[in-house]
């Protein structure tokens, strides 16, 4: 049996913003699990550098918080998934690799390997029985280019430069 706990869709006015497109949030088993459609864009310099032949690695991140109004937004599990995009020219096509799994997607159009990223389903989270039923919890999910895992030379030129800062922010529902 499925529970239903939570659903945001979120549209967005300019089609290539990144944002959280989906967010569900479902009980089944005793444990909760999210699916969620988070939209990545390149901006023109951060796809000149994969044409050039630097991978780049970008996270998809959950985090449950349990409302508190003594400590805010107090942190409950902290959950991640991180992908490696690389270019081939030779085909004119990207690969996605699962870091933590070593999935692998090939031959993708950038669209198709970014919707590949940014397609989460099933991913476990807590267990129902490890929350406090006295407390309100929250789920949200974000994703984000990591500059950190840049080339060295390229960190520091990426972090000054807003052009390479893409991320969605955060999205949240509740959990119940």
């Amino acid at each position: 049996m499925i529970v239903v706990l939570g659903c945001l869709a979120i549209v967005g006015v300019a089609g290539q913003e990144p944002a959280v497109r989906h967010l569900r949030v479902y009980l089944e088993q005793g444990r909760y699990y999210v699916d969620a459609d988070v939209q990545l864009a390149l901006t023109p310099a951060v796809r000149e550098a994969l044409h050039n032949g630097i991978g780049l690695v970008f996270e998809v991140r959950a985090e449950v918080k349990r409302e508190n109004i003594m400590v805010p937004d107090s942190l409950v599990g902290k959950y991640r998934r991180r992908y490696w995009l690389e270019y081939r020219p030779l085909l004119e096509r990207y690969v996605v690799t699962e870091l933590g799994s070593g999935a692998v997607h090939t031959d993708l159009r950038l669209r198709d390997a970014l919707a590949a990223i940014g397609r989460v389903r099933r991913w476990s989270l807590v267990e129902k029985d490890k929350l406090d039923p006295r407390h309100t919890y929250y789920v949200r999910v974000r994703g984000e280019l990591l500059l950190s895992e840049l080339p060295l030379p390229l960190q520091l030129h990426a972090y000054v430069r807003p052009s390479w800062w893409i991320s969605t922010g955060w999205r949240e529902v509740p959990l119940r």
